[in-house]
Parts: structure tokens; sequence; C-alpha cells
């Protein structure tokens, strides 16, 4: 028992020290190739810094709260944490936490085809109202005037007159 122990510690050392190596590369590697320490270096080391100070707090949350990531690091070594250190939050995540991120995601989208469609509808009824509108009583009455003009409009050709002075003709439309 105190062997395994010893193997699990020392497995654990092992990944510690390759997330840590892997870390300083990605976030905390820096290169002075001309030894020039101005105060724009100086700034951009300071950035750098905080990335890699920042992303190191983001790992040891998420390796307290996340057995199966830890578990990986623990069997992966060296190769499991260079891909762990460029790792997403997102990719992190428990299972649980990534379903109800899905979930959140799948009802965010859901509201906004909700939201597109009712837009659409009120589009559609504000088109239909100016059509309505555009059609006032004023139009309307005009156009029955066109109308009733029209089928007003008829004329009468007298084809002939027989002997006893009765028009014959013929009405046309």
């Amino acid at each position: 028992s105190k062997a395994l122990a010893d193997e699990e510690v020392g497995a654990a050392t092992e990944a510690a020290k390759a997330l840590e190596e892997a870390l300083w590369r990605e976030y905390g590697d820096y290169h002075d190739d001309d030894n020039d320490h101005d105060q724009q270096h100086q700034q951009s080391r300071q950035v750098e810094l905080k990335e890699y100070y920042s992303r190191v707090r983001t790992l040891t949350f998420n390796l307290r709260q996340n057995g199966r990531l830890r578990s990986r690091l623990l069997e992966g070594g060296y190769e499991y944490g260079a891909v762990l250190a460029v790792m997403s939050v997102e990719e992190m995540a428990t299972d649980e936490q990534q379903a109800s991120r899905r979930d959140v995601v799948e009802r965010g989208l859901k509201a906004v085809v909700r939201q597109e469609k009712e837009s659409l509808v009120e589009d559609r009824q504000k088109i239909m109202d100016l059509h309505q509108r555009n059609d006032s009583p004023e139009d309307d009455a005009e156009r029955q005037h066109e109308e009733n003009t029209y089928n007003n409009k008829k004329a009468t050709v007298n084809v002939a007159s027989d002997d006893n002075d009765n028009r014959v003709g013929e009405e046309v439309v």
C-alpha cells in the first residue's frame, strides 16, 4: 500500500511538472534576444505573467472540481499536460457543466428563433395595415366611381327600322 501511494505521488509529481513546463512554454516563456529592457518590454512581460498566473488559477480550479480531468492528467502525463495547458474552459468543464451549457445555448437559440418569428408576424401585420391604409375610403370611392363609369358606358347601335317605325337595334356593352 505504501508502494502504491508512492507510485501515485510520483505520477502526480510527474504530471504536475509536465503541466508546469507546458504552461510556462505557452504563457510564461519570455525570450529577450536583444536584452532590451525598455518600458514596453517590461509591460509586455507583466502582461504575459498575468496571463500565466490566470491560467494557473483556472487549471487549479478545474483540476480540483473535475475528477475525470485530473485522472486523465495523471494517466496521460507529459502529452496530456501539453494539451491541458491550452484547453479552453469549456473543454475542462465536467460533463454536467457541459450539458448545462448546451441547454442554455439551446434555450437561447430557441428564444432567438421565437423572437424572429414574432418579429416576422409583426412585420407582416404592419405591411397589411399599411396596405389597408393605402386603400383608404377615398381610394375606394374613386375606384367605385371609375367602375360605375365604365359599366354605364353602353352604346346603342340602330341597325334598321321596320315599316311600323319600330326600332330594331342592339345594345352593346
